[in-house]
């Protein structure tokens, strides 16, 4: 057959699709502004994960045919990562956010030793850069953090980090400042 005279299949746009793709977008948005306050949360790092995943693993055989209705969907994985990412994103920033807004009005110092150091990559479109973000790994409650300094900080010269936290509403410290010490 001449693929040059082969009809495109249009895509009917409906309402209801329509809907399931904004979904995708708002729950993919949610989860680039989850991250950011995951960072600035000291939580295992398993836990955001398991509420990421969770919605989206157990949602994927219920609506497996409205997807397949609406989108011609036939592969579960697609189905699985619509689902991941706009209900496993939708309800990550709702968790994270009312740990992270919602915080004691008291708050701890705890100085924490520093176990190792790194520089985060440039990235691939920042090559040429030649100031690489330092970081430094500590241990929390038995979870490793890694925790990112600005160009330039000399992370080496120091043993310590003390941190400024306040005890967030879902039980996870949420870091309100940092400050490298000996």
């Amino acid at each position: 057959m001449d693929t040059a005279t082969t009809p495109v299949k249009k895509f009917k746009i409906t309402l209801a699709n329509t809907l399931l793709t904004i979904g995708f977008v708002v729950g993919m948005g949610l989860t680039m502004w989850a991250i950011g306050l995951v960072r600035d949360t000291l939580i295992e790092n398993w836990v955001p994960w398991v509420i990421w995943l969770s919605p989206g693993l157990l949602l994927t055989p219920f609506d497996r045919q409205f997807l397949l209705k609406e989108y011609k969907l036939n592969s579960w994985f697609f189905q699985a990562l619509y689902n991941i990412s706009s209900a496993g994103g939708g309800l990550l920033i709702i968790f994270m956010a009312i740990n992270f807004y919602f915080t004691s009005p008291g708050t701890a110092v705890r100085k924490l030793p520093i176990t190792s150091y790194g520089k985060m990559n440039s990235g691939r479109y920042n090559s040429n850069s030649t100031c690489k973000n330092p970081y430094v790994v500590f241990d929390y409650k038995g979870s490793s953090k890694e925790f990112p300094f600005p160009c330039g900080t000399e992370v080496e010269k120091y043993k310590f980090i003390q941190l400024t936290v306040k005890r967030g509403l879902m039980g996870y410290d949420v870091i309100i400042s940092e400050v490298l010490v000996n």
